[in-house]
């Protein structure tokens, strides 16, 4: 049996012959929160399929609320294979995420997602300035700092 240069070039793997390929990305994930509130961040996470080839950009948006999602978009790679969008909501109500991409992959299911008002704690103190700790006032030498009485 002889194998001449151009049997030999199809089976060498640049050339399309035996050997491991890599795998083509068809589809990508999409996980996140069911719910949010009115101006706080939920943040979603977007990961590939297995394998890419080029570079993949994955748009956000969502039917039925109102918002700002951050970044605007992700680009994703065979490097970089995942990535976080933050949605915060500006109105109350019910809708959905959503993402789309530039290269035909597989779109996830769109993520319900319902925004409420976060009410304020007893006593109308917003729970938001509940979370935040007590300012520290220094009495004499640095290592007294301690947090005020009352």
């Amino acid at each position: 049996m002889s194998l001449d240069i151009l049997n030999i070039l199809q089976l060498w793997p640049p050339f399309g012959g035996v050997g491991t390929t890599t795998p083509t990305a068809t589809s990508y994930t999409m996980t996140g929160p069911s719910s949010g509130y009115v101006g706080f961040g939920s943040d979603f996470l977007v990961t590939l399929g297995p394998g890419l080839v080029g570079t993949v950009t994955i748009v956000p948006s969502s039917p039925g609320l109102t918002g700002t999602f951050t970044p605007s978009s992700l680009v994703l790679t065979n490097t970089v294979r995942s990535g976080t969008l933050s949605f915060e909501p500006d109105d109350e109500g019910s809708g959905s995420i959503r993402v789309a991409d530039d290269a035909g992959l597989a779109d996830p299911a769109d993520l319900d997602f319902t925004v409420t008002t976060l009410a304020p704690s007893g006593g109308g103190v917003n729970p938001v300035h509940v979370l935040k700790p007590a300012p520290l006032w220094r009495h004499g030498r640095l290592s007294d700092w301690r947090r005020p009485r009352g």
